[in-house]
């Protein structure tokens, strides 16, 4: 296990009001991705098979491991088909929510301009933040790896949408997870 997931690992080990499943095998990783015809992403499965297969917090799943997996990914969306946004879209959605005015990005015609109707494809949801408020990571296409919130408003997660001043680049797992659960879970995880 590497430096970063090892401390990943004590973190959450020591956070009381979480509970960590077990670490998934190979063998569910691999029965999950046949399921639905992808390959998770390296950060993400890595920590399903070395870290845990899922978190809860009050006996809620919080973080889906596989068995929650299946059951929160729409039914309209297919993971194994494209991502309906690209490195442009994504620059571009950053770019508009950056420019949106005091009454915020879901009221600017700029933003709401870039959406695409529907669930999006080539993603799974890995966790509801609460209402129609979803952090997904992208299994296809050239955004493969990234963390998207999806919803509202698809838009690629970045720590600005955590900490004011954070900053906008686009977070893969082990960057998201950190401060997701800071402000979701109340716990300090930031595997740094």
């Amino acid at each position: 296990m590497d430096e970063r997931l090892e401390r990943l690992r004590a973190a959450i080990a020591a956070a009381t009001s979480i509970e960590a499943g077990p670490p998934a095998t190979s063998a569910d990783v691999a029965a999950f991705e046949a399921a639905y015809g992808i390959v998770i992403p390296d950060e993400a499965r890595r920590f399903l098979l070395e870290v845990a297969d899922g978190l809860r917090l009050d006996g809620e799943p919080m973080l889906y491991g596989l068995a929650d997996l299946r059951v929160a990914q729409p039914r309209s969306a297919v993971p194994a088909r494209p991502f309906p946004y690209g490195d442009a879209d994504a620059d571009a959605i950053r770019a508009a929510i950056n420019a949106a005015g005091p009454a915020g990005p879901l009221a600017d015609p700029r933003v709401m301009g870039l959406q695409r109707a529907g669930d999006p494809d080539g993603c799974l949801i890995l966790t509801c933040n609460g209402g129609n408020d979803f952090s997904a990571l992208v299994v296809t296409g050239a955004q493969r790896g990234v963390m998207w919130r999806t919803g509202e408003l698809d838009a690629p997660e970045c720590r600005e949408l955590y900490t004011a001043g954070g900053g906008d680049a686009p977070l893969g797992f082990l960057d998201w997870i950190g401060p997701w659960a800071s402000c979701f879970l109340g716990v300090d995880l930031d595997a740094g």
